[in-house]
């Protein structure tokens, strides 16, 4: 049974490609900062859910149903009232090359543009700073391992060892 989500809650995916490329949104009015698709918990449509929060920012962001995943996991950090958690999915190539990219799938929303984007090669890019923050989580070696096995989390689930 799923228990309530925190008052402020936030869900962003990480959608990784073989060869480690991450699928990102350019946002801001510029449209030259990197993001991934995400954002807040709205109770009347996302329940206390997890993993439909995820998916209902996914699809409104990329315009299309989150993508089945080879490998997965989570990373969440947050104190008090306020949580934010990044759904990673890794991805087939097979997979990745049905996302569609390419011109705003988001026209009323702050997404510009949806591009494969691989994290060192846009190192000095302007990216949303959780967004760097859980990228650089990721490019660990150890906390990889963790999140490559799937798991099936709940709101209050920590970071760390799935069971």
């Amino acid at each position: 049974m799923e228990s309530a989500l925190p008052i402020k809650a936030s869900a962003f995916v990480i959608v990784r490609r073989p060869g480690g490329a991450v699928l990102c949104t350019l946002e801001g009015r510029d449209g030259k900062t990197l993001g991934v698709p995400g954002g807040k918990w709205e109770p009347e449509v996302d329940g206390a859910s997890w993993e439909r929060l995820a998916a209902r920012e996914y699809e409104e962001e990329v315009g299309a149903p989150l993508p089945e995943a080879t490998r997965g996991g989570y990373l969440e950090w947050g104190s008090g009232d306020y949580q934010v958690r990044f759904l990673v999915r890794d991805v087939s190539g097979d997979v990745a090359d049905g996302i569609p990219v390419g011109g705003s799938p988001d026209p009323d929303g702050a997404v510009r543009e949806i591009r494969w984007v691989h994290p060192k090669a846009a190192a000095g890019e302007n990216w949303r700073p959780h967004v760097r923050a859980a990228l650089l989580i990721l490019a660990m070696p150890t906390i990889r391992r963790d999140t490559s096995r799937a798991k099936a989390a709940t709101p209050t689930d920590s970071l760390g060892e799935a069971p």
